[in-house]
């Protein structure tokens, strides 16, 4: 499910990136989703740094390129570090 969309504005072309969360089939597990449309394909664009199991709730474009996103999730050094997060996302 998508829960944010974002485009960066006319001098980043037709660059569209969208997030949220989905399944992962070999676990059930909810995962994190966050992609980028490049003007012809979308790919799956890197997580937020340091974030391991993570969700997308908001996506802010970045004027210059790139995107804030916020959300929630664990921190990959430490399975008990639970929270709120803000990242920076560049593609």
């Amino acid at each position: 499910m998508f829960t944010g969309i974002a485009t960066p504005g006319p001098e980043h072309g037709t660059e569209v990136w969208a997030g949220g969360s989905g399944q992962d089939d070999d676990t059930a597990r909810s995962v994190g989703v966050l992609l980028r449309w490049n003007g012809s394909a979308w790919q799956q664009a890197p997580k937020p740094l340091l974030l391991d199991d993570y969700r997308i709730k908001q996506l802010g474009a970045v004027p210059g390129g790139g995107l804030w996103a916020a959300g929630y999730g664990t921190r990959e050094t430490d399975e008990h570090a639970k929270g709120q997060f803000l990242a920076r996302v560049t593609g």
